[in-house]
Parts: structure tokens; C-alpha cells; sequence
């Protein structure tokens, strides 16, 4: 995908990284990057192949047809790398430098690097620069009280509560938007909480670390 091709899908997501960003993200984690056709040229599927993975499929016959219609589609190979450019993105889009996280949370960028090697936060190098993905941290409202008069609300930005418990569980390798896609969706075993939900309600960490271990074998 060239860089005129990035950056035009970059600027169609409102997204302010830059090509420079998302190329060396890219290049310095290709295992993030599902390893498809990176050309609009990519030659199709052989038919052989591919009537061996739609036999054991159970698509119905008009599934089937237009299955094989778009997998000889010469345009395929672009459309998937506009994807996986958009996997790249996000990333970066929704995570904050070790720097972003120490002015957010109103401590010292060291605070928040010695965090992570002592597992508190959870963080990934993008572009050759440490992240911490958005996730883990959560609003937090307190009140301030004076006698006679309406009790002001006091908004903070906090760590999730027991975040380092779930920052234990993550399996090596995991994809860091699987987890963040998880920890924002409700899960039957919390109540149809969210993790972040059920962990800023109070709730014990234990079972959150239990899927977010199991999360290796989906």
C-alpha cells in the first residue's frame, strides 16, 4: 500500500497519525497485520483451493456464488489492505504515549514506565514508542461537600481498579485490540457487564482474569 494510498485513508477516518507513524507501526509489528495481499493486483484464489475451503464451509448456494465472485475480484487485495490499514490506525489512535498518560493521570512519565515493567498498566510499542492503550483508564467522580450549599462533583481520570490483576492475565501475543474490543463488550459471566464496567463498579477481578486468560483460545 503505497504512502499516497495511506494517507488518504488515514485523512478519510479523521485520524491525526501521520503516514510516517502507521508505516513504521506497520513495519515494526507485521504480526498485527493480517498476512494477506497487499496490491490490488493480487492474483485470485486458485479454484481448487477455494472450492475446497466453500465445501466444508455450509454456505447456501447464493452465498456460495457470491463468495466466489468476490474472492476473483482483483480489487479484493486493495479493499484488505485499506483494512488492515484501519487495524494499524486505531491502535495508535486509541492509545497514549507513556507521557499523555503521566499528564492525564498527574504524575511523573517515569511513574508510569516503572507501572509498566512492574505489570500495574498494560502497554505496547507502536512506532518505537511505548503505548498504553485507553482502555485502563476510567473516570472517577467525587464530591466535595460545603455546608449550605450544593455538593460539587469532581471528575479524575483513574487506573481501571484492579487493573494490574488483568494486566497479569493477558496471554503473550495477544492482539492488543482484542483485549481492548473485550474489555468494552459485556460478558455473561459478569452480569452482562463490561470488564470496565464490572471492575469500576467494584466487582471482584477474579473472573475478568479468567476470560481475559481464555481470550488465547478463541
Amino acid at each position: 500500500m503505497g504512502n499516497a494510498a495511506v494517507e488518504m485513508f488515514l485523512r478519510a477516518i479523521a485520524t491525526d497519525v501521520t503516514v510516517a507513524e502507521f508505516t513504521r507501526a506497520a513495519a515494526e509489528h507485521p504480526e498485527w497485520m493480517p498476512q494477506r495481499a497487499p496490491s490490488p493486483t493480487a492474483a485470485p484464489v486458485p479454484s481448487d483451493q477455494l472450492d475446497a475451503v466453500l465445501a466444508a464451509s455450509g454456505l447456501s448456494a447464493d452465498q456460495l456464488e457470491e463468495t466466489r465472485r468476490e474472492a476473483r475480484d482483483p480489487g479484493l487485495g486493495a479493499r484488505i489492505a485499506l483494512h488492515d490499514a484501519g487495524i494499524a490506525a486505531d491502535l495508535l489512535r486509541s492509545s497514549r504515549t507513556a507521557q499523555q498518560v503521566a499528564e492525564l493521570l498527574d504524575r511523573d512519565s517515569s511513574n508510569i514506565r516503572r507501572g509498566v515493567q512492574a505489570g500495574r498498566y498494560y502497554a505496547v510499542r507502536v512506532a518505537g514508542a511505548l503505548r498504553l492503550p485507553d482502555w485502563q483508564f476510567v473516570e472517577r467522580t467525587t464530591y466535595d461537600y460545603t455546608p449550605g450549599e450544593d455538593a460539587v462533583p469532581d471528575i479524575e481520570i483513574v487506573p481501571l481498579p484492579n487493573l494490574s490483576a488483568v494486566v497479569a492475565a493477558i496471554p503473550e501475543g495477544l492482539h492488543p485490540q482484542v483485549i481492548a474490543g473485550f474489555m468494552d463488550t459485556p460478558q455473561p459471566e459478569l452480569d452482562d457487564r463490561s470488564p470496565i464496567e464490572w471492575l469500576t463498579g467494584g466487582g471482584d477481578p477474579e473472573p475478568v482474569s479468567d476470560l481475559v486468560a481464555g481470550l488465547v483460545h478463541q
